[in-house]
């Protein structure tokens, strides 16, 4: 038998679903270089190098590019869905191949497409995957210091692409930790590698990024808030003043003081951006790319949400009856004041940065949660605090014309990435129409037609159909839209940082979660 014939035993057909084509290359060049206006710089992995061996990429790896990117470049719906199932078929079929960091990347981008989907529930076990592979190939420790690796001679190109494959994955994890009061938990940190750095060979490979580190510090927190807050408190007492509240408090400041100031975007005045502050800004960001004036502007959005986390319970105090100033000890009133400036502040500096953020055109479902904690504590103030409070506030009193165009901008964000999304959304969908349903009861007060200071009325259900918000489950396989096969759908407590708490909005309107009732009932022991 001849060598050719031999060799002939062994050939199979490709798989046709798998197979790379220059349209599947031209669109991921399209959208990584801005139709080649820049070089392919990307957060999570080595972009030119990608390009440059598109068609010798794992099917898995090269296909869920070409769904992020039908996403990113607006694509029918259609045609993302279609590279997205042809990418777990490609994991399926490459199950019994020895996993690489790579295999990482692949897996967290799975979970990303399916969270920019609105469908987080369907990414889950591919990060739950990518997680267990980053503790076996041990990549959350620094290719420095990995001896195991020295024989390879990796270059500082290489080394750079497997701290990222660490970082998106590490990153994601926190922001899931964030915003999901069921995420993944796992033991892994940061603490042994470096932070995503610039590679220049010699033009620029990656692009240093300390701020992702900062970032996940942030969701840390977050996510420290949320599960403090996990269930409503023993008394009024608790959330003025505790142990834990204290330690959170000091955490929060710890991480203030370890980020470099050059790094905040920080307005003279909250409720204004003025042309100094601009100008500022911009000799802050000028150095940088568009990729990092965006990471910087998300960070600090985040960084401003996370004080609004941690002060809006005690905010909420100031809408209690029982927590009148005149009741009240000079400390307590102190608390109080304290927290509903520090909430009203940060939110006004988040909806200003807003502006540059819409500048970017960027419309993803993670810059959604910091605005609908700016509007939760923008619709509270106006509807549900004694306006006894404006009277021990550095603050005057909030105007309406002021207030009406900052939310109907941060509503019309929202709404974007909600389209964006897609007919799969779960995740923008109840964040959206709560938003709404806050606009609307805003605009009652404001006509005299709403109920106001009131932080629960037991009344209100009995008088009204409630609408409770919940995040809906669906399948990413299923092309029907928001539905399975028979036409029905799960739902889940939506994700976001804090929920709230336990109030309703315009009398009705409640959010979907383990923790909301017992809020609800504590607001009403201490009304």
């Amino acid at each position: 038998m001849s060598e050719a014939a031999a060799a002939g035993k062994n050939w199979c057909l490709e798989d046709p679903d798998l197979m790379p084509t220059f349209d599947d290359w031209l669109l991921v060049q399209r959208v990584n270089t801005s139709n080649g206006t820049r070089r392919p710089l990307c957060f999570s992995y080595d972009g030119a190098q990608f390009l440059d061996s598109f068609f010798h990429q794992p099917a898995a790896w090269r296909l869920i590019h070409c769904a992020t990117c039908a996403y990113e470049s607006g694509l029918p719906e259609d045609i993302q869905l279609s590279y997205f199932r042809r990418a777990r078929k490609a994991v399926l079929q490459a199950m019994c191949e020895k996993p690489t960091y790579q295999t990482v990347q692949t897996f967290y981008f799975i979970t990303l497409f399916a969270a920019w989907k609105g469908q987080p529930e369907a990414g889950r076990p591919f990060l739950k995957a990518a997680l267990d592979l980053v503790i076996s190939l041990r990549l959350d420790i620094d290719p420095d210091d990995s001896p195991w690796l020295f024989n390879l001679n990796l270059s500082p190109r290489e080394k750079e692409d497997r701290r990222r494959a660490f970082w998106s994955t590490f990153w994601h994890l926190k922001f899931e930790q964030a915003v999901s009061s069921d995420a993944i938990h796992v033991s892994i940190d940061s603490s042994r590698i470096k932070p995503p750095g610039a590679v220049h060979e010699p033009y620029t490979i990656f692009e240093a990024l300390p701020q992702t580190k900062w970032v996940c510090d942030v969701y840390s927190l977050i996510s420290a808030i949320k599960s403090h807050y996990s269930s409503a408190p023993k008394s009024i007492d608790f959330v003025l003043a505790s142990d834990a509240v204290n330690s959170l408090h000091a955490r929060f400041l710890h991480l203030q003081s370890a980020i470099p100031i050059q790094t905040f975007l920080i307005p003279e005045s909250p409720q204004s951006i003025t042309s100094t502050d601009r100008a500022r800004f911009q000799a802050q960001l000028h150095t940088q790319s568009p990729g990092e004036q965006l990471d910087m502007l998300y960070f600090n959005v985040e960084f401003l949400s996370s004080q609004c986390v941690l002060y809006r319970p005690r905010l909420y105090l100031s809408g209690l009856n029982s927590c009148n100033p005149m009741y009240l000890h000079e400390s307590s009133q102190y608390i109080i004041a304290n927290a509903i400036q520090q909430c009203l502040d940060n939110a006004f500096r988040i909806a200003n940065l807003l502006d540059y953020i819409l500048e970017a055109d960027s419309y993803t479902h993670t810059g959604v949660y910091p605005f609908f904690e700016a509007m939760t504590v923008f619709w509270f103030i106006w509807c549900r605090m004694n306006r006894v409070w404006w009277t021990l506030l550095s603050s005057k009193r909030i105007e309406w014309p002021l207030m009406q165009s900052i939310i109907v901008k941060v509503v019309g964000f929202v709404r974007k990435v909600n389209d964006h999304e897609g007919t799969k959304t779960g995740t923008t969908a109840p964040i959206l129409k709560c938003l709404e349903a806050m606009l609307n009861e805003m605009e009652d007060i404001e006509r005299g037609a709403g109920k106001g200071n009131v932080v629960d009325s037991p009344e209100s259900d009995e008088v009204v159909e409630e609408v409770v918000l919940g995040m809906k489950i669906v399948s990413l396989d299923d092309a029907s839209g928001a539905h399975d096969n028979r036409g029905q759908y799960r739902t889940k407590e939506p994700h976001c940082y804090l929920g709230l708490l336990g109030m309703d909005v315009g009398g009705r309107v409640r959010w979907k979660g383990p923790t909301e009732q017992s809020w609800k009932l504590f607001w009403k022991l201490y009304a």
